[in-house]
């Protein structure tokens, strides 16, 4: 009889049982294998077309934020009301009224004669043409309720109101977002936002180490400058290569002082670079000129600057109306009028240094136009303060009206060109 092989053997008698089993389950694999490749495909695919869907939608808000910012609210206001009137009117005048008719006379006079009385009969006619005065001089007393009923409209621009800001900051954000899911580069921030007041005294920062912001790495030739404002700070324009750097906010009054070309011991870590301050006191001058900016971010730096002098105009033009009106004093007025006067002119040095597209030239050079009488007019209600020369004070708000309203047309130009852009 043959002997039974061993386990282990090289029998291949044993040996093809395992071989079929191995063969048979391959095809499984192989069929595991394809379906999980296209699970990966259609789960790719899935995914690419919810980032196409979102892309779109983004898209689609951004367009709506822009119909947004140029959007012109008008709201009815109903009035509904009884206003009494109570006045005296004078009423003096001289009217002509020209007579011209016949007078027919026909009566009988008795006339005496000798000692006889005579009936003399008259009959003529006379002929009048006379022209009478006739004076009326009266006060007219009314005393009645007049009913208003009637309806005002009232618009109002988003793009003159403290939203405008954040819907800029909303297109940036979403702008980011967009570019994530595009695999683009990230788009770079809004060149100017407004700054909360902070009640802290005037100094100019050193340079310290960037806040936590989210901005993009400049390429080493580029020349960022940086344009920081608020309510009580004293702006700075730095000029910084390669690099921003921004005040700090740890800065104290011992600590602050202007840089100059001795200081050659920087913080630990930190960059100190060559920087320029601009005196508020001093004229309205600009740096080097700055490559010329999009349209879209110059208007939007026009905006803000612009809600600047107005949140920064409002309260002064209140106390002025009440001091007019006899309501506060003229202390309380020159107190106004120095804390709006050099922060109404920083912010203006600011709208100069701007530098507009070729498209915007003209329309910069009528803001810059405005601005100069603006500057002229409080120059001249400063100098009114301090002489206190009644001759001044007329020209002076005449001269502040010309320039407000030579503003206002340059910045709805600057909208209508923006909006024929887009």
């Amino acid at each position: 009889m043959p002997k039974e092989s061993e386990p282990g053997s090289d029998n291949p008698l044993a040996a093809a049982p395992q071989g079929n089993k191995a063969q048979s389950s391959l095809p499984w694999l192989w069929a595991i294998v394809i379906f999980v490749l296209l699970l990966n495909i259609g789960l790719l695919i899935g995914l690419n077309l919810a980032r196409l869907g979102a892309i779109e939608a983004l898209s689609q808000v951004e367009t709506m934020l822009d119909n947004l910012a140029n959007e012109v609210v008008v709201y009815e206001v109903p009035v509904n009301q009884a206003v009494p009137m109570q006045a005296e009117v004078p009423f003096n005048q001289t009217f002509d009224v020209p007579l011209d008719t016949v007078i027919a006379l026909s009566q009988t006079l008795t006339v005496p004669f000798g000692g006889v009385d005579i009936d003399l009969p008259v009959q003529t006619e006379v002929p009048v043409q006379i022209v009478v005065p006739f004076t009326v001089d009266e006060v007219i007393a009314v005393d009645t309720v007049v009913q208003l009923n009637t309806t005002i409209p009232v618009e109002v621009e988003v793009a003159r109101t403290p939203l405008l800001a954040y819907l800029n900051q909303a297109k940036y954000d979403l702008a980011r977002l967009k570019s994530l899911l595009t695999f683009s580069t990230e788009p770079s921030p809004p060149l100017v936002t407004p700054s909360p007041p902070q009640p802290s005294p005037t100094f100019e920062p050193s340079a310290t180490k960037l806040p936590p912001t989210e901005t993009p790495t400049p390429s080493p030739s580029a020349t960022v400058f940086e344009v920081e404002s608020t309510a009580t700070l004293t702006p700075t324009v730095t000029s910084v290569p390669q690099e921003t750097v921004a005040p700090s906010p740890e800065a104290t009054p011992s600590e602050a002082k202007p840089p100059t070309n001795s200081d050659t011991s920087p913080p630990t870590g930190a960059t100190s670079p060559a920087s320029e301050t601009i005196d508020p006191a001093g004229p309205l001058e600009s740096p080097a000129p700055d490559p010329p900016m999009p349209l879209v971010t110059y208007a939007a730096s026009v905006e803000i600057l612009g809600q600047h002098i107005s949140s920064k105009a409002e309260p002064f033009q209140e106390t002025a109306l009440r001091y007019w009106a006899n309501q506060t004093t003229l202390e309380q007025f020159e107190a106004e009028f120095n804390q709006f006067r050099p922060e109404v002119k920083e912010v203006m040095r600011q709208l100069t240094q701007l530098s507009p597209p070729q498209e915007a030239t003209t329309i910069h050079q009528k803001l810059i136009d405005g601005l100069a009488k603006c500057d002229i007019g409080i120059d001249m209600l400063g100098t009114w303060l301090e002489t206190f020369d009644e001759s001044l004070e007329l020209p002076a708000s005449l001269q502040v009206a010309l320039c407000l309203e030579e503003t206002a047309a340059a910045e709805t130009e600057l909208r209508q060109l923006l909006t024929q852009k887009k």
